[in-house]
């Protein structure tokens, strides 16, 4: 079964409860980030999917958004690797 993380990200502070593909961690800043899904399609049918960077708060974990450009690109990096082996399989 996959984890289930609540995801406060957006500001009325809803929580939602997402679809964890998978979670990783940058070596150089210790940041935890998750890669998710609503299950959710988009026009040509494939799911649509989300990265999440998660901020712990007196033991419960929220899903931010990363809001970092370069934050960012290497998170993407980490994506397209994921996209490249899930076409693999």
């Amino acid at each position: 079964s996959m984890q289930r993380y609540s995801s406060d990200v957006s500001s009325e502070q809803t929580v939602s409860t997402v679809e964890l593909l998978c979670a990783f961690e940058m070596n150089d800043t210790n940041e935890e980030y998750i890669i998710y899904t609503k299950n959710e399609l988009d026009d040509d049918k494939h799911a649509i999917i989300y990265a999440g960077k998660i901020k712990k708060d007196n033991g419960r974990e929220y899903l931010i958004n990363i809001d970092d450009d370069k934050e960012w690109q290497k998170v993407k990096e980490v994506l397209k690797e994921m996209a490249r082996f899930s076409e693999e399989r």
